[in-house]
């Protein structure tokens, strides 16, 4: 290895650097955090995006809900809560329990069983659901899953992420009530 010159001597000689052994980065314990740090990101990343996964091959098979009476109910609930899109309803066979999620074209998956559904029950269900979307639930959900995804290691988040979505649910409940349904459904 050969320097450029940047010390002339007063007889014009160049300094010339030949290094005789290459040191080896050490890796401190600032290194090994770092690492530590970035594997459970990655990993807790990876399992939003399995989340993600499974939730996209429910919605693939599922069929748009045909029913008129559903999706005028779900029409005037969606007025009624002043959304800006009315979501789009889809049926699975796949799903237990109905499913809410999307910001600029959201959706709400509801069981196969829906059609055996007395109007009330599928009222408040739709009601419950379409608060999610007014309040947007499914991003601050995917936000809150990110923020923990980065401080994976500090149980304050989760326990914040899981105390968000038991509110997240209340607030949808109660914002299901103002509407003037029967809480006992």
């Amino acid at each position: 290895l050969v320097a450029m010159p940047f010390w002339t001597g007063s007889e014009g000689a160049d300094v010339i650097l030949r290094p005789t052994a290459v040191e080896q980065p050490h890796w401190g314990i600032v290194q090994w955090g770092a690492l530590l740090w970035a594997v459970g990101a990655v990993a807790f990343l990876a399992r939003l995006g399995r989340d993600v996964a499974r939730l996209v091959s429910l919605v693939r098979p599922a069929a748009a809900l045909r029913d008129r009476t559903c999706v005028e109910m779900c029409e005037a609930i969606a007025r009624q809560l002043r959304l800006e899109r009315i979501p789009r309803l889809l049926v699975s066979s796949r799903v237990l329990v109905p499913i809410t999620w999307g910001v600029r074209h959201p959706c709400v998956l509801v069981p196969a069983d829906v059609a055996e559904w007395s109007g009330e029950r599928m009222r408040v269900v739709l009601a419950h659901e379409l608060a999610h979307v007014a309040r947007a639930d499914w991003i601050v959900h995917v936000v809150a899953q990110v923020v923990c995804a980065i401080y994976w290691f500090h149980p304050l988040f989760w326990l914040a992420e899981r105390a968000l979505g038991r509110e997240g649910e209340q607030a949808a409940d109660d914002r299901a009530l103002a509407l003037g349904l029967d809480a006992s459904c």
